[in-house]
């Protein structure tokens, strides 16, 4: 037996190898699952702003016709390449012990599938009855 060998047994290698490829494996299912986070969260950050410019566009209409009716709005679009939907519900908002009602509430949501599940943002927003 030679004290001063140069080089490693198999056996070592085998095991270097082994533990280097499990180290590898994790790095990799990490790096995966942020990735699909991050594709996540720019998909609901792309929602909310197509949110924010459906309800300016209810806010301006608003302006313009002097208030909102009530009624029920559905549109199909496209976020980041996947089909969505958009729907918009305007209903009155009832004032407990008030006879008139001033506003309306406006809730737009918008539903798309990602990673095989359903989705979904909202935004809500109180804009006057039209009259």
């Amino acid at each position: 037996m030679n004290i001063f060998r140069k080089g490693f047994s198999l056996v070592e290698l085998m095991v270097t190898v082994s533990i280097l490829s499990v180290g590898i494996v994790g790095i990799l299912r990490s790096f995966l699952t942020s990735a699909s986070s991050l594709d996540s969260m720019s998909n609901r950050i792309k929602a909310y702003q197509i949110l924010d410019t459906k309800m300016n566009e209810f806010e301006q209409k608003s302006i313009e016709e002097k208030g909102l009716s009530k009624g029920d709005i559905e549109e199909k679009i496209t976020l980041l390449l996947r089909p969505a939907q958009v729907k918009a519900q305007i209903t009155p908002l009832e004032i407990e012990g008030s006879d008139e009602v001033l506003l309306n509430e406006v809730k737009i949501t918008l539903g798309w599938n990602e990673s095989g599940k359903y989705r979904d943002a909202t935004l809500s927003n109180y804009l006057p009855k039209k009259r």
